[in-house]
Formats: C-alpha cells, sequence, structure tokens
C-alpha cells in the first residue's frame, strides 16, 4: 500500500501555492502523530520534489500543542508556511493523501517529525530502566491503570530504575528526552505510549491492555522492528479502566527484567 495524492480545485485568489488542510479528525495526540506526522512528511517531500510553495492549513480552534508541534517541525524548510483558518474556507491546488500504511516508512516518518522538536542528541542526564506513561482520562474515555502505583514499588523492590509521568503535564520536548533515555518505555494502551516511533532497536515498547484491545500501535511497531511486548489485564472496571493482581504484576516485573537482561 503507498501513499497517493489528488488536487481539488475550487475558487481562491492564491493560484501559485498548494494547500495541505491538516486533518481535524485525528485530534487525539495518538492519532495526530502516527497518522498525521506520515502524511504531512509526505505532502512535505511532495512539495519539494516538484519544487513548488506548501501552505498548511490548520483549524485556528486546535489545541496548542499541535500548533507548537508543527510549528517546530517545519523551522528548516522555506517553502512551507503555516496558516490559520476559520471554519469557512476555499482554495485551488488542495492537497490530500490516503491513509498512511502500516510500514516501516509510516513509522520513521513520524520519527523525523518528532527528532526536530528536540536536538536530536539531547538525552536526559537520568537514565531509566522502565519509563511509564500514565494514561489519564480523555473525553469520558479512561482505559488507565488504577493501582499503577503497586506495579512501580515492585519494579523498584526488584531493583529497577523506573520513574512514572503524565505526559499530558509534561512539554513534548521533555518527553522526547525522557524516552530517548529509557529502555523500556511501558503503560496502558493509548495516546500516552504514542511517542514509540522514537524507539530503537535496543529499547521495547510494553503495552498493557484493558478491556479495550486496540492493536494499531502494536502494529506498526512491529512494522518497524521496534520490539513489543505486551500484557493483557483480567480485571476489568468501568469506562474500561483496570487494575492488575498480584501475580500479574510479578508476571510483567520477570518480563520487564527479561526484556533489560536482552538488551
Amino acid at each position: 500500500m503507498k501513499y497517493w495524492f489528488f488536487r481539488k480545485t475550487v475558487r481562491s485568489d492564491d493560484d501559485e501555492k498548494y494547500f495541505y488542510k491538516l486533518s481535524t479528525n485525528w485530534s487525539s495526540f495518538g492519532h495526530f502523530i502516527i497518522e498525521e506526522l506520515p502524511r504531512l512528511k509526505k505532502v512535505m517531500g511532495f512539495a519539494q520534489d516538484n519544487n513548488f510553495s506548501l501552505v498548511i492549513l490548520l483549524n485556528q480552534n486546535e489545541a496548542q500543542w499541535k500548533i507548537d508541534i508543527l510549528t517546530k517541525s517545519i523551522l528548516d524548510q522555506n517553502n512551507i508556511e503555516i496558516r490559520l483558518f476559520s471554519s469557512t474556507l476555499s482554495v485551488v491546488n488542495y492537497l490530500m493523501v490516503s491513509f498512511p500504511p502500516i510500514d516501516y516508512h509510516t513509522v520513521a516518518d513520524a520519527s523525523r517529525m518528532l527528532n526536530k522538536i528536540a536536538d536530536t542528541e539531547t538525552i536526559s542526564r537520568e537514565k531509566y530502566d522502565v519509563l511509564f506513561m500514565k494514561r489519564l482520562p480523555t473525553s469520558g474515555f479512561l482505559g488507565g491503570l488504577i493501582n499503577d502505583e503497586e506495579l512501580e514499588v515492585s519494579l523498584k523492590d526488584h531493583g529497577l530504575k523506573v520513574l512514572f509521568i503524565e505526559p499530558q503535564k509534561i512539554a513534548i520536548s521533555d518527553q522526547i528526552r525522557l524516552v530517548r533515555s529509557s529502555r523500556i518505555m511501558m503503560g496502558p494502551q493509548g495516546s500516552n505510549l504514542a511517542l514509540f516511533p522514537l524507539l530503537n532497536k535496543d529499547q521495547t515498547l510494553f503495552i498493557l491492555f484493558g478491556p479495550r484491545l486496540h492493536y494499531g500501535f502494536e502494529q506498526y511497531a512491529r512494522a518497524a522492528d521496534i520490539r513489543t511486548r505486551y500484557h493483557k489485564a483480567k480485571n476489568f472496571l468501568k469506562n474500561s479502566e483496570f487494575s492488575l493482581s498480584h501475580d500479574e504484576i510479578k508476571q510483567i516485573v520477570e518480563v520487564t527484567k527479561i526484556e533489560l537482561l536482552r538488551q
């Protein structure tokens, strides 16, 4: 499966530029990172290869984090600009791109865009065996691990250096530095794990599944040869929250130790 482009011509006063309207369907952080950024990378490459100016159109009501990511990711592109627009819009040469295929190149494109946000040589001074990315409630959907403190204590009791964070409360550039400085990235399935494209062959993505078995990130990670482990929880609560039993925590700790030895 490959990307494809088509052009839709409607009225506009700016005939010398091509426009790419950023999708508003992918409002969550996870969808934006793994689906919209690779699309944008392909569009930017298309503009460069064909030597035309590109305008990225972004709804003026979009979240500030999305604007910040886009602004930082195109700093080195002289022929690309970002424009905010209202709900009414008419342009010519309107570029669109298909759904990103589940393959190595999609994940690599997301990684390249993310690497522009923070210096590729910058890593956290602290090194961690496990970086646990908590999942906070979003739009009425929870999906988090309610007893993650017990898992944290158990990992530490086995001599592992771990850091549990709430990604929504940390700047994206700081999250990137922490991911680069950790051997295992772990957390409940969801947007909290969206920075997995930054992982290399010596790191591991460890997904904890609750009742909502959505394998998108795992499929993308495996397609990109990112080592992936997962655990399916047994104790489900309301709103897709879940908890881990003592035996499940013990199992996760043992698998984690095996992964660290493998590295």
